[in-house]
């Protein structure tokens, strides 16, 4: 099972279809976004090993 989330970005861009994304995609680029602000990288490796975990 696949699960779905909307891209809040894409749809400001009036982008509907584009704009869903699968819930990895949208998280994995969460925390690329909180890595490139300099989070803490233990947080980030937590984060991904969950995500891995929930989703793969």
């Amino acid at each position: 099972m696949v699960l779905r989330g909307i891209d809040p970005e894409a749809v400001e861009d009036g982008e509907e279809e584009a704009a869903e994304k699968s819930w990895f995609d949208l998280c994995s680029e969460f925390m690329e976004k909180r890595r490139a602000e300099g989070a803490n990288p233990r947080t980030i490796t937590s984060l991904e090993q969950k995500l891995r975990k929930t989703f793969l």
